[in-house]
């Protein structure tokens, strides 16, 4: 079995994150490649480096060197919780740790002295997936024209209308789409300060972030019109989808949070993972058959997300729609799934093009 420590952080989208052994030993003080840390003066440490890394759902040993001898309680505290503790240690000690949840977590060793203070080795630890995503790549069926004045940031379909949310300052605004001709059929402009982001529509009302506002706005239906309901949040907006009961929301970092639509607070959250580290930048999301899906922020690549666990379970290359249909245009961006007649579209911010799609595996060479 292989235990990963990670000694670099470079983590392109897909790319290699930089790994070796977990449980190698710490550098000699006053090495090169030693970190400025107290080794002499903590009474209890882990026995490997500063920044580590596992991979969920697989146990491993961890050892702990015991320094000194009036340790009354030595405990070792993941995520808030005591996993393992002993009693008055005199040796070396160790115990076996498996990682359910992926992510970045705090993993702290605590020793309690016998004149009650209290001295911590403070480390790092990040769990990635268990699963090895599939490689799909997102394939032309056919195209519709798209206004190449709409910087799109939400995408969505409800009762098989197309709406649409763009974003910029003095830009922003939220409307119906033909899908035939791109025109707007309804729209509905934001204050100039207003920069909008993601929209989502769950019973009837369509939710729209803003970006560093802390402000989502909510909207009937049937024409567009501003309802008295504004919610408010503490963060950036990005992406947003619904799964039927929460708003699942992205900020730009690999979290994703699940809010209450009512009074929009936090229920719980999810770090995205794949097998080799975070993946980072979410941006528009989209709620398909159980799974998330979200663009990633200037690139050509959509994960779909295991909302419960946070695992990467698809990564879509979408090149080739880049190269077919972007213009003038920037990112892609932009996620719409036709319950209607189970159809998915992706288009991009100012793009001429609006894509019915299906997603293939993606053969390499």
């Amino acid at each position: 079995m292989k235990k990963y420590i990670v000694v670099g952080l470079i983590v392109l989208v897909g790319g290699a994150l930089l790994v070796g052994p977990l449980l190698q030993g710490d550098p000699e003080p006053g090495s090169e490649t030693d970190p400025v840390r107290e080794y002499v003066q903590l009474p209890a440490r882990f026995s490997f480096e500063q920044n580590l890394a596992a991979i969920s759902n697989t146990s491993q040993t961890v050892q702990v060197s015991v320094l000194q001898k009036d340790i009354a309680k030595l405990e070792v505290d993941y995520n808030g919780e005591i996993i393992q503790s002993w009693d008055n240690p005199t040796a070396n000690v160790s115990f076996p740790f498996a990682g359910n949840e992926v992510g970045t977590f705090s993993f702290d060793l605590v020793a309690t002295m016998k004149d009650g203070s209290q001295l911590r080795d403070e480390r790092s630890l990040r769990v990635v997936s268990d699963i090895a995503p599939e490689r799909l790549k997102a394939v032309e069926v056919t195209s519709f024209a798209h206004s190449i004045t709409s910087f799109t940031q939400g995408l969505e379909f409800d009762d098989g209308k197309l709406y649409e949310g763009t974003g910029l300052y003095g830009e922003s605004r939220v409307m119906e789409v033909e899908l035939n001709t791109g025109d707007a059929t309804d729209q509905l402009g934001l204050g100039a300060e207003y920069f909008g982001e993601g929209i989502t529509i769950m019973d009837d009302k369509l939710y729209q972030l803003t970006w560093q506002r802390g402000k989502c706005f909510v909207y009937d239906l049937n024409p567009i019109s501003l309802t008295m309901n504004d919610k408010s949040y503490v963060g950036e907006g990005w992406g947003l989808c619904n799964n039927g009961t929460e708003l699942i929301i992205s900020d730009g970092s690999e979290t994703i949070y699940f809010r209450d639509p009512e009074n929009f607070q936090e229920i719980r959250r999810i770090q995205v993972f794949n097998d080799v580290g975070p993946i980072r930048m979410l941006n528009e999301l989209e709620y398909i058959d159980g799974k998330i899906y979200a663009n990633v922020y200037q690139t050509n690549l959509i994960v779909s997300v295991d909302p419960a666990t946070g695992k990467v379970q698809e990564m879509i290359n979408c090149d080739e729609l880049a190269t077919k249909g972007r213009g003038a245009g920037l990112e892609l961006n932009g996620i719409a799934h036709n319950d209607t007649d189970g159809k998915t579209y992706l288009t991009g911010k100012k793009w001429p093009l609006i894509f019915e799609v299906s997603f293939v595996p993606e053969v390499t060479p």
